[in-house]
């Protein structure tokens, strides 16, 4: 009986850890279709620009993307968080 019991203890674990690794994904997969509206808008202001105005974003990547390696979290669970992005990507 025991052992059921540890056994659906790591099975329930194991669950909590993929759920949150599919979560951190999803918000990482939305965050980056952000990134890749604001790149579009910037371009779009670019164009709109007059030819004799400065281009308000010469470099339309600047400032938008944002990394989490340095985070304890993500490095802990960073192999099946690049899987679910890998899913989202394929998707």
């Amino acid at each position: 009986m025991n052992n059921i019991l540890e056994y659906d203890e790591q099975e329930l674990l194991a669950v909590n850890e993929q759920q949150t690794n599919e979560l951190i994904a999803a918000l990482l997969n939305y965050a980056q279709g952000l990134e890749n509206q604001v790149v579009l808008l910037r371009s779009d202001l670019n164009k709109r620009t007059l030819a004799d105005e400065a281009q308000p974003y010469p470099d339309l990547h600047t400032d938008i993307y944002e990394t989490f390696e340095g985070y304890p979290a993500y490095e802990r669970n960073k192999d099946g968080i690049e899987a679910y992005l890998e899913f989202f990507k394929n998707r």
